[in-house]
Parts: C-alpha cells; structure tokens; sequence
C-alpha cells in the first residue's frame, strides 16, 4: 500500500468517525428537544385542566345560584308581582320585632330591597314605624298569594307612629324600601 493509499484510507476512517459522531450528536440534540417537547407540552396541559376546572366551577355555581341574584348573601330572591326582590329574612321572634328598624338608607342593605317576615301561622298582622328611617311598602301574604298592600311612611315624614294592619290573616309579610 503506497503512502497516498495509507493517507486516503485513514482520512476516510476520519470521515466515517465524524459522520458517526454527528449522527450521535444530532440523535442527542433530538432527544433534547423531545424531552423539552414534551416538558411543554405537559405544562400546557397542566394549565388548560386548571382553566377547564376553573370553568366548570363557575357553571356549577352558577347553576347552585341561578334562583339568587342578589348581592347580599344574606338575602334571597323572592318574586313578588312578576317582580324580583332580593329578601333579608325575618323568621324568629328577635327578627320580627326588629325587621327594618334603624337603617338609615337603602345602602345599609347591602343590595337588599327588603325583608320578608314568616311566621308560622295565620293571623291578623300590624306593623308600625317605631324607628324606621325608609318608607316601606308592605305586601300581605297568605302563603304565596298577595291578599293586600300597605304604605308605611317613616317615622321622619310622618313625625308620629304610623300603624298599618293586614286585611286578613297572612303568614307572611314583605317589606320592600321605595
């Protein structure tokens, strides 16, 4: 084998070694790019679960809370002549005496309209303004049905006690601030 021959077989033994060193160098930087590939990707997945889930939350909450539009979580709705109120309610009788008295403005109610009153049974109702700053409205209720309404000035414009009391007897009685 002649010098030139010896030369020209170790320059192609150096050709094939770089061309396998860059097929293993272009198998790694592959592989590096998979892995980070597929790092995105989870990641990706990982936020699009939490917006799915965040999503679905507000549905399921809304779904909960689709009868109750009201601002104060202390109140409900309730309708009232194809109308809708957001309600404290009265159901005892330390709320029943004290409904709306003191509240100064309608602000005090924190997005409630007013208050309904439910007693357990049937009878004859008064109400006064004893300490109530806000005209009111009162709707008297035989169960579901409105059976009468009455106009409660407050105190401040009627500057004496005002009575008002139900036609019949009622089960609930709806104040709503005008």
């Amino acid at each position: 084998m002649s010098d030139h021959e010896v030369e020209r077989s170790s320059l192609h033994g150096h050709v094939v070694i770089f061309d396998l060193l860059h097929d293993i160098n272009d198998s790694v930087i592959k592989s590096q790019h998979m892995k980070e590939l597929q790092c995105l990707t989870k990641n990706l997945m990982k936020k699009i679960l939490f917006i799915i889930f965040i999503f679905l939350f507000i549905v399921v909450f809304l779904i909960i809370n689709k009868d109750n539009h009201c601002l104060n979580n202390k109140a409900k709705t309730y309708k009232i002549n194809n109308k809708n109120y957001c309600l404290l309610t009265a159901n005892n009788q330390e709320q029943w005496q004290k409904g709306l008295m003191f509240y100064k403005n309608k602000k005090e109610l924190k997005g409630a309209d007013g208050m309904i009153f439910i007693f357990p049974d049937k009878e004859r109702r008064t109400f006064w303004n004893k300490n109530t700053y806000l005209d009111l409205d009162i709707y008297w209720m035989n169960d579901e049905k409105i059976v009468g309404k009455s106009y409660l000035p407050s105190i401040l414009k009627s500057k004496e006690i005002f009575v008002v009391k139900s036609v019949g007897e009622v089960n609930k009685v709806v104040e709503i601030v005008k």
